[in-house]
């Protein structure tokens, strides 16, 4: 009989022991993902930041996609004149820089 008392002493001793490790793995693992949301919303807000720098870049480009082509017709305008005008025979205009 006091080898069975014993062995529930022990089975308790053991049982408390498991438990307070448990409640130690807890509070760390809950600690853990609080530190891990904390990270993800960090992270969240790079990419948010990211993602206007890009959306930025691609309204930079389009904006001088549109210039460059603009220049293009300017200068073939240009070109166009100069030759009409020296196909016609008429003298040059003045210089319109």
């Amino acid at each position: 009989m006091w080898k069975d008392v014993g062995a529930f002493g022990k089975q308790i001793v053991s049982l408390t022991r498991d438990g307070q490790q448990n409640k130690t793995d807890i509070k760390d693992t809950r600690a853990e993902v609080k530190e891990l949301r904390q990270e993800v919303i960090q992270l969240r807000q790079e990419v948010s930041a990211l993602a206007h720098i890009v959306e930025r870049l691609a309204v930079e480009l389009q904006h001088d996609r549109e210039n460059t082509k603009r220049e293009r017709e300017v200068q073939r305008l240009r070109l166009e004149n100069i030759l009409l005008r020296y196909e016609r025979g008429l003298p040059p205009g003045d210089p319109q820089e």
